[in-house]
């Protein structure tokens, strides 16, 4: 028997997939909470509502797995988006915190996703799921060593990037907006952002980052996901997870000739530059999509 340590459980799909699979209204365990200025934010639930939580989400993927809806990662081929995809291998995890413009870094706003990805043949995959799903013994706490990191550049422009890019599936939002625990952040701007927007409870990890170039931002979109794994995703640490997920997006990324000179740079810097080059210069394609949970086993 396959003991699961869960660190990130999508409720709203387990919601519809219990509904799909069982045909019943699901109990959902959700806490929500309304903070002043900023509307309602589901957080994580409780310890005693993970439980629960736990228990639905491995029998969600046995249904899955039983009537064939999910299959494991092939060794060949491409990926569809019209089932489920299992697989139990590395792949590098954790809370990224997008932050920028240095007005809004003075009041501590950031924008966080949870964010898995790996190498897959000649083609990265990147799940991104609401942050308030990674489960912990409070309220947005992190557990189990994972860190938010963070990248400098233009905030507003960031935000538009990550989310064109990592738009979820079955209306999950993948990004959350954190106010600093300071507060004092301008409400006009977090209504701008279109945003979630919570205090957050758990740890951010602040990286010392060069500004995203503007190549990136306004590159296409398989390569500029791309990019944002082997450059600024590869801090994330990386380990032996168990994962059920759906592709939601195929990007190409359509690179004919060498390689652009923004693109050379960024890779390029620091250590490992050119082992993330030559995955560059390998990779086809990009797809995208979002965990429906994700454990140590």
């Amino acid at each position: 028997m396959t003991i699961r340590q869960y660190v990130y459980i999508s409720r709203t799909k387990i919601d519809g997939l219990e509904e799909a699979l069982f045909r019943k209204l699901p109990v959902t365990g959700r806490v929500s909470a309304e903070i002043p200025g900023f509307g309602g934010v589901e957080l994580a639930p409780a310890p005693r509502a993970q439980t629960e939580l736990h228990r639905r989400a491995s029998k969600v993927r046995r249904r899955l797995e039983k009537r064939k809806m999910s299959e494991p990662l092939p060794e060949v081929g491409a990926l569809g988006t019209s089932g489920y995809y299992r697989d139990h291998s590395v792949w590098a995890h954790g809370l990224y915190s997008f932050t920028g413009d240095h007005a809004l870094d003075g009041d501590g706003v950031r924008v966080v996703s949870y964010l898995v990805w790996k190498r897959w043949h000649d083609a990265i995959i990147l799940l991104a799921g609401s942050p308030v799903n990674v489960l912990g013994e409070g309220d947005l706490v992190v557990r189990d060593g994972l860190r938010a990191y963070g990248t400098t550049g233009t905030w507003a422009s960031i935000v538009q990037f990550a989310e064109s890019g990592l738009r979820g599936a079955d209306n999950e939002q993948p990004l959350l907006g954190v106010a600093g625990v300071a507060g004092g952040v301008d409400s006009e701007v977090l209504d701008a952002a279109g945003l979630p927007w919570a205090e957050w409870g758990g740890r951010l990890l602040e990286l010392t980052e060069t500004p995203a170039p503007p190549e990136l931002l306004a590159s296409p979109r398989g390569m500029a996901l791309a990019a944002l794994c082997l450059r600024y995703l590869s801090v994330l640490p990386a380990g032996r997870i168990e994962t059920t997920f759906r592709i939601t997006q195929h990007l190409l990324i359509g690179l004919r000739g060498p390689l652009p000179d923004w693109l050379v740079r960024i890779l390029g810097e620091g250590g490992g530059g050119a082992e993330r080059l030559a995955l560059m210069r390998g990779c086809k394609r990009v797809y995208v999509g979002s965990p429906v949970y994700t454990a140590f086993a």
